[in-house]
């Protein structure tokens, strides 16, 4: 018999096939036999391991009939035997570490199947257990430097430990950037101590993340002590490290100093305590590296350790999200925490849930952290379960309830919830109990439909309300009357039921006939209905939007309802309950609110605690009284009519001299003269203001010569100078000076005599030269044209749009106007007595003389180059009543308080100033008064403000600056009613009531025509209007 080849290979896995050789055939001829040999596989069943091996079957040919089958089945059955001895003989030789055998005995399909997602793979495991059986050739062929792959295996026979194929180690790392990520695979300290063995040659390693591995001290020293200069990330939560194992962490930082590149450090649960959170905290204050993200959870934290991260906190630059739940933190580690988070303005995360925050409950914690909220640039807080009372969360809850900046809020675990729009509720009970909740740190993009599998679960996420970690979405409610539903009885809400049917008022859209609300509302599907008509009102659903029609009726019950009553102002509580047949619903896509940045994306609408309306109902009111001159505060100014006009003309054509005039002369100047007083009267006053002497008006010589060049009078040749300066001084020469009446000074009949006599010379004289040649022949043909010639020509040209009057009517004398001035009445009183009233006699009414107008002005800092104190005269004296006697009566220089009035809004319409005011005062008194934002405005936007406005704008500084302290302890700016527009005029009421108030006082009764009178009469020169 031929020779039989020996089975060798032992495997019948793809791996070891492709490496077998090839079936050979072979044909051997002895005698009468034909022998052909070939390999046969035949299967080695031995327990749980399949063996098989290649026998060689002998197919004999018999060439005769003899016996030739028997033979060969004796031949297989010995060969069997033999084969499975020899396996067996295998088996035994393998013991407990020969781990590779086991390998190849297993089938690769198998090994695939098994393969665990993070792991390298199946063929660098199998290169890992080649390099482990032929470590020592490994080692001869590189003696002095082992590779990461080759120290850590030899680390592992060392150690003499199992090896285990996790595919820390691979030639990934080879030439490029590596992460080192072993998450929750149990490891413990012996294999760390390897696993260190190897960091040590993976110097382009720039991540360590190896939570959950059962690391102690050994390991953490080890793997700690192996960190490369070029890590960035490290990772070792929830291992057993403690204080001791990571000394090494502080000296790596220590050594690199400000090369140290970290950027992300987590050291959650890892029992460090106080004392080393002092020590790793003052190491990185030292050296600075740029943490983005710190994770010190669950590490036994006390106020010590909380008041040295404040520190670390308020001194780093680049710390964007910070953790520290789960620790022994209490108020005054909290407090300390959230003012670093004040002064930071670049932390965006904070976790500090499960603490004592809360603990001392006076609401300090709550102030500091809702400053923090405020000032900084938060967007993601948990402060769930920090023994907060009702105190703290009221407190923090007030603190930021104009916040539109932290977009995800926990408060959870506290004396308080948080409703779907951000508001922080301390009257509403969280009806999820604690034990119902699981603590899940913050994310961001959480996979919330995949979550909610029950709908408990659903109900226990609701109450988070959390946009940010549950992905809510943006979407808009409308109840369109006629296409959802008839009904538009107001008031109209909507009802969620992730807010457990908590009533949301709509806004009332007028143009489209609808109620609109914009709403956020998590992912899935939600519930929702509207109702109607407010207490005792019925819920429906919208036919146009989706919703399912009930088979049972569905009772919702005890919707609280707050409301406002329009008349007491007073809040009202109240339930409904409702009966259902149909209920709408919505599908809520999951959104990222945040980008990688850390910035809210961009929404339509939307921010957190964005409104928090509350329904105001109605108050039958009386109608309004329309607004007319006979009730408003200008009643007493009286109206320039032509009565008035005439007797003011017939007093200064008194006055006057005349050149030798006939009769018809005489009046026809008189005529045209009275056509022309109205003109020259505005004139005389525009011009009086300009060049006053002292506190009476009157126009002085140089004005005179200005205004004679001016109207085009003086035009070199028939008049010049010398001609009109001497009728300036003849008729000067004519006239007794007095006090009303100064020397070289022109009053308001002198300016008509003047204006005459050069209207003559101009107009209605000739001139002759050589030879009684005529060279300027007159253009008038008699006195009374030359008199209309000089008022069509030179007057009306330059003064005919004087028209005091006419501004009155169309900018001064409304109700907006009048409204300011009631509103603000005390201000305006006191402004009036302060400042005039110096000049008095005994018996005499208050007034206020042009100089102590002026002086308003100068003591609020008002003049500048825009507004001058010429502008002071010219608006006085174009307020002031029009006196027909200014020659004897001084009363045309005393304003009384209707004046003073109407000269302070000539004087704010000259101004025009816009917000911001002035630098007497600050941008933020302004918005505080006014509660506006509006930009500055452009010198063409500020002149045309309406005259209300200007006056309104003009008003914080005086009262900055000419108030007494005890005035502004009493006084309180005005609010303005919702539905006018206008100021609520509480101390025109007042005016009202004490305008029929009768005072005795030394057994005489005197009836109080105003306020002001009743106030000078006090003795307490700081009585006002509070007081009455």
């Amino acid at each position: 018999m031929s020779q039989i080849r020996n089975p060798h290979h032992l495997s019948n896995s793809s791996y070891y096939q492709s490496q077998s050789p090839h079936v050979e055939s072979k044909t051997t001829t002895t005698g009468s036999f034909a022998v052909v040999r070939g390999s046969v596989p035949t299967k080695v069943n031995m327990g749980q391991t399949n063996y098989s091996t290649a026998a060689t079957k002998m197919v004999i040919v018999d060439e005769s009939p003899s016996g030739l089958q028997t033979k060969m089945t004796n031949y297989i059955g010995f060969f069997r035997k033999k084969c499975q001895e020899e396996a067996e003989k295998k088996r035994q030789e393998v013991n407990s570490r020969d781990t590779m055998y086991r390998f190849y005995s297993k089938d690769t399909d198998k090994i695939k199947r098994l393969a665990t997602p993070g792991y390298v793979g199946v063929d660098p495991t199998i290169v890992y257990y080649k390099k482990y059986k032929n470590l020592d050739k490994e080692m001869e062929r590189d003696p002095n430097g082992y590779s990461a792959s080759t120290a850590y295996i030899s680390q592992i026979k060392s150690l003499k430990v199992l090896p285990s194929p996790i595919g820390l180690i691979s030639p990934e790392h080879r030439g490029k950037e590596g992460t080192i990520r072993a998450n929750n695979m149990k490891m413990g300290n012996t294999y760390a101590l390897a696993l260190s063995n190897s960091m040590k040659h993976l110097s382009n390693t720039i991540a360590v993340d190896i939570p959950g591995n059962r690391l102690g001290k050994k390991g953490g020293e080890a793997i700690l002590g192996s960190l490369v200069d070029r890590v960035r990330t490290i990772n070792v939560d929830n291992n057993k490290i403690g204080p001791d194992g990571m000394v090494n962490l502080v000296r790596w930082i220590d050594n690199l100093n400000q090369n140290c590149q970290l950027e992300e450090l987590s050291l959650e649960g890892n029992m460090i305590g106080d004392q080393f959170c002092v020590e790793l905290m003052e190491c990185l204050i030292r050296t600075l590296p740029p943490v983005r993200d710190l994770n010190i959870s669950r590490n036994n934290i006390g106020d010590r350790g909380a008041c040295s991260l404040a520190e670390f906190i308020s001194t780093h630059y680049y710390l964007k999200t910070l953790k520290v739940s789960w620790n022994k933190i209490k108020s005054k580690g909290g407090i300390a925490i959230a003012e670093a988070l004040k002064e930071n303005m670049r932390v965006v995360v904070f976790d500090g849930s499960f603490n004592l925050f809360g603990q001392k409950r006076n609401g300090e914690f709550g102030q500091k952290m809702g400053d923090a909220c405020n000032k900084g640039i938060l967007r993601h807080v948990d402060i769930s379960y920090n023994s907060m009372d009702k105190n703290e969360c009221q407190k923090f809850g007030e603190v930021i309830y104009n916040n539109h900046t932290v977009w995800g809020l926990h408060i959870m675990g506290n004396d308080c919830v948080l409703d779907s729009l951000g508001f922080v509720r301390t009257t509403i009970k969280n009806k999820i109990q604690t034990r119902d909740i699981l603590h899940s740190p913050l994310r961001e993009g959480n996979n919330f439909l995949n979550s909610i599998h029950k709908a408990r679960n659903a109900k226990i996420m609701s109450y988070q309300m959390c946009w940010i970690c549950e992905g809510w979405s943006e979407l808009k409610f409308e109840w369109k009357v006629g296409k959802s539903g008839s009904t538009s009885k107001e008031p109209v809400y909507i009802h969620f039921d992730f807010d457990e049917y908590r009533p949301w008022l709509m806004d009332k859209d007028d143009d489209n006939g609808s109620f609109v609300l914009w709403k956020m509302i998590p992912p899935g599907k939600t519930h929702y209905f509207y109702s109607f008509g407010g207490e005792g009102g019925y819920g429906d659903a919208a036919k146009d939007q989706h919703h399912i029609k009930l088979q049972n009726i569905k009772h919702v019950r005890e919707i609280k309802f707050t409301e406002i009553d329009g008349e007491t102002q007073k809040q009202v509580e109240y339930y409904n309950n409702y009966e259902l047949r149909s209920i709408n619903y919505a599908i809520g896509a999951q959104a990222k609110i945040l980008d990688h940045e850390y910035e809210p994306v961009k929404l339509k609408v939307m921010k957190p605690r964005l409104y928090d309306k509350i329904y105001t109902r109605p108050v039958n009111k009386r109608p309004r009284t329309p607004w007319t001159f006979p009730i408003s505060i200008f009643k007493d100014y009286q109206i320039e009519n032509d009565t008035k006009i005439n007797e003011c003309f017939e007093y200064d054509w008194a006055q006057m001299k005349f050149p030798k005039l006939t009769d018809d002369e005489m009046n026809g100047v008189k005529e045209e003269l009275r056509k022309a007083y109205k003109t020259i009267k505005e004139a005389y006053k525009y011009l009086s203001s300009i060049g006053s002497n002292g506190s009476v008006f009157s126009i002085l010589l140089n004005c005179y010569t200005d205004f004679v060049k001016q109207i085009g009078i003086h035009d070199g040749k028939i008049i010049n100078a010398t001609t009109s300066d001497t009728e300036f001084l003849s008729i000067n020469k004519r006239t007794k000076p007095s006090n009303l009446n100064p020397g070289l000074a022109l009053v308001r009949f002198q300016l008509m005599e003047i204006l005459m006599r050069l209207a003559f010379k101009r107009y209605d004289e000739s001139k002759f030269h050589f030879y009684f040649i005529t060279v300027l022949a007159k253009e008038a043909t008699s006195k009374p044209e030359a008199v209309r010639l000089m008022h069509e020509k030179n007057l009306l040209p330059y003064y005919g749009e004087l028209n005091p009057q006419k501004w009155r009517e169309e900018r001064y004398w409304n109700e907006e106007v009048d409204n300011i001035y009631k509103s603000h009445f005390p201000i305006f009183d006191k402004i009036y007595k302060q400042f005039g009233c110096h000049y008095l006699k005994p018996g005499d009414k208050p007034f206020m003389m042009v100089d102590e107008f002026e002086n308003i002005f100068i003591s609020s800092g008002l003049l500048n180059d825009n507004f001058v104190g010429r502008d002071c005269y010219i608006s006085f004296n174009a307020a002031m009543i029009t006196q027909v006697d200014e020659l004897n009566k001084d009363r045309h220089l005393k304003a009384q308080f209707v004046e003073f009035l109407e000269a302070f809004g000539r004087a704010c319409d000259k101004m025009s100033l816009a917000p911001p005011l002035d630098e007497a005062v600050s941008l933020q008194l302004f918005y505080q008064l006014f509660q506006t934002d509006e930009p500055p405005m452009s010198d063409a936007e500020r002149m045309e403000q309406p005259l209300c406005k200007k006056i309104e704008n003009v008003l914080p500084i005086i009262y900055a600056n000419c108030m007494t302290n005890g005035f502004k302890e009493k006084w309180k700016w005005p609010t303005r009613d919702p539905d006018t527009g206008l100021f609520k005029d509480k101390y025109c009421k007042l005016i009202l009531q004490l305008n029929h108030i009768t005072v005795k006082k030394k057994k005489k009764e005197t009836t109080r025509g105003d306020i002001g009178d009743l106030l000078d009469e006090s003795p307490d020169k700081e009585r006002g209007i509070f007081d009455l």
